[in-house]
């Protein structure tokens, strides 16, 4: 058994978490490590974890999809059994940090501020045990296609219904097609390899990416995040969670989800579009001002 890992390190102050995550791995990996800028302290940091990985400058371009594209141009799928995916996600913030709005708090109904979402992504390698409950799910199972945490396993056609239809169009021109597609919000996954011979034809590079912004929720990166759930099910193969415990399962009803919407309906506070920062109280304005700009 040999596996494809790609880590796309754009915080480096993340990247001992994701270090510590692959480490689990006790199979026989080859890692690909891209980053977007030259960072010589970063770069030791991964030959000292990873002698053997193979470190890519790529350019800043949609997000972590499009470097895990570049790496896919570089490999030979056949020699891999599985893929893993995994990229530096950001600490998202929470209830009061308004500036920040319209950015997610919930998945699922599932809250994803603070690390959660990142904490969710990793799952699968939160313990070797994790991560073996994952490959022998592939093995037992030959309709498993990815395998992602619960909260964050989406269908494409109820999250975005425009998004669903472009990416439906990307894979119609792949002649692909899936009327019914799940995806992983966030795109960190275990797969099995050989199913993105489909994305690699489509033959995606850099140029075909916009510069990255974090306020453009409607590039082909975040389109590609459904596409490639797209590929997965188009081959007749499942998005499913392979490795979460029953019992944990049981225990994450969404408590919070359902607090936040009583509580947003006693109090709101939020940044209109015209930059200015606006208190509700029982739906009725009470306060208005403007937000003094300043440095990120």
């Amino acid at each position: 058994m040999k596996i494809l890992v790609h880590i796309h390190v754009y915080y480096p102050q993340l990247w001992p978490e994701l270090a510590e995550a692959v480490a689990r791995i006790e199979e026989s990996m080859q890692l690909y490590v891209t980053i977007v800028r030259e960072d010589s302290i970063l770069q030791a940091q991964i030959q000292k974890a990873f002698p053997q990985a193979h470190v890519l400058l790529v350019e800043n371009r949609g997000y972590d999809v499009g470097p895990f594209c570049a790496v896919l141009a570089q490999v030979d799928l056949r020699e891999f059994d599985y893929l893993v995916k995994l990229h530096t996600k950001r600490d998202l913030p929470g209830f009061f940090n308004a500036e920040e709005i319209p950015y997610k708090m919930f998945v699922n109904r599932y809250p994803v501020y603070g690390r959660r979402w990142r904490e969710y992504l990793l799952s699968f390698l939160s313990s070797g045990e994790s991560f073996h409950r994952c490959l022998s799910a592939f093995e037992e199972d030959p309709k498993l296609g990815m395998t992602g945490n619960f909260r964050l396993i989406l269908d494409a056609r109820d999250n975005d219904r425009e998004a669903y239809a472009e990416a439906s169009e990307l894979l119609a021109k792949a002649n692909l097609k899936s009327d019914d597609f799940r995806f992983v919000a966030g795109t960190m996954f275990v797969a099995r390899a050989r199913l993105f011979e489909a994305l690699k034809r489509m033959n995606f590079s850099a140029e075909d990416f916009a510069a990255t912004r974090r306020s453009d929720t409607r590039s082909l990166a975040h389109l590609l995040e459904r596409v490639i759930g797209g590929i997965i099910c188009a081959q007749g193969y499942e998005v499913r969670d392979a490795f979460t415990p029953e019992e944990e399962r049981k225990r994450a009803f969404p408590w919070v989800w359902y607090g936040h919407k009583l509580f947003r309906f006693f109090f709101q506070m939020r940044v209109t579009h015209s930059g200015h920062r606006m208190i509700k109280v029982f739906k009725i304005p009470v306060w208005r001002g403007r937000i003094e700009s300043g440095g990120r």
